[in-house]
């Protein structure tokens, strides 16, 4: 006979091979549908491609209405987004290529004479906008090789914390049996992104709404990781109130332990992660606008000029 307590204690060990391996089976499911699709058979990748493109080579947005951008048929371009995915994973992407070293696919000769020679060499990685855009279907690859990075990263970051918080593994479970999901995950887009910053901060404070405020790193977390979600797509900004009743809850929770004590101490953490929270965002939500001038006009001139003829603001509906 097996003693006792054996069955129990095998239970952890197969349900933790079990979730495992779900999610490793949706990340696999992920790479497949990114190695198998053509480039651009998935909504708006082009234009989410060439907000990446853009910020390969520089770390601010352009002035509106640039020429030489992808702009979709609402004559918008993804580099005015604010988001702050484009930068970063455009700013990989340089990495990648540079730490590479050359890039075999463009060529070039350096002089005249190896020119005449009919030598070639190697010109350095960082592409330029132009490149970058005419190549854009060979390099998609790269990106979304980031997304699949990212989705592996928040199940396996679901996957630790369902151990004390069998809930984490509810909302990873959730996700991968969500086909919609899954697919977000395994082409080239901001979306991804957005629904991985919102998990994250959700994990974060769930996982803290005891001792919220019992730690400067877990108000500076709280802090930046609300910043991540305010750089992502606007619609994943709905996650925020639900999260910060969560905060709140937290609150109370300190209340009732130490009463006005905590309360005073809570309100101040509250006004340090706003704080921290604007001078993360303001560069690009606050700060770029005011550069443009009138921004909402200035847009509107932009979609008049560059969007197609249905699309255009003086279109009738």
């Amino acid at each position: 006979m097996h003693p006792p307590g054996r069955a129990h204690q095998t239970y952890p060990i197969v349900r933790d091979v079990f979730i495992l391996v779900v999610f490793s089976l949706a990340v696999i499911s992920a790479i497949q549908i990114a190695r198998q699709t053509r480039f651009d058979a998935h909504p708006d990748e082009l234009a989410h491609v060439g907000g990446f493109c853009y910020f390969e080579n520089q770390l601010w947005p352009p002035d509106l209405n640039a020429d030489g951008l992808i702009y979709c048929d609402y004559g918008w371009s993804r580099v005015y987004d604010r988001q702050l995915v484009y930068l970063l994973y455009g700013q990989l992407a340089h990495l990648g290529r540079t730490v590479a070293g050359m890039d075999p696919e463009v060529r070039t000769a350096t002089d005249t004479n190896e020119a005449q020679a009919g030598s070639q060499q190697l010109t350095p990685l960082a592409l330029s906008w132009s490149t970058c855009r005419d190549r854009a279907a060979v390099i998609v690859g790269g990106y979304r090789t980031f997304n699949i990075a990212l989705f592996s990263i928040t199940l396996f970051i679901l996957f630790l914390a369902g151990h004390k918080h069998p809930w984490a593994w509810l909302i990873g479970l959730t996700m991968v049996c969500i086909p919609q999901v899954i697919y977000l995950y395994a082409y080239a887009n901001s979306d991804a992104w957005g629904l991985s910053m919102s998990v994250f901060l959700f994990v974060f404070v769930l996982t803290r709404v005891d001792s919220l405020f019992r730690s400067r790193w877990n108000l500076l977390g709280l802090a930046v990781l609300t910043g991540l979600v305010i750089l992502s797509k606007e619609t994943f900004w709905a996650a925020l109130p639900l999260i910060y009743l969560l905060v709140g809850w937290s609150l109370y929770l300190e209340w009732q332990r130490e009463h006005m004590t905590a309360l005073r101490r809570a309100a101040f953490s509250l006004v340090a992660v706003a704080v921290v929270t604007i001078l993360i965002v303001a560069p690009m939500r606050v700060y770029y606008p005011l550069t443009q001038g009138d921004f909402a006009a200035k847009v509107e001139a932009m979609r008049e000029m560059r969007a197609a003829q249905d699309f255009k603001p003086s279109h009738p509906i």
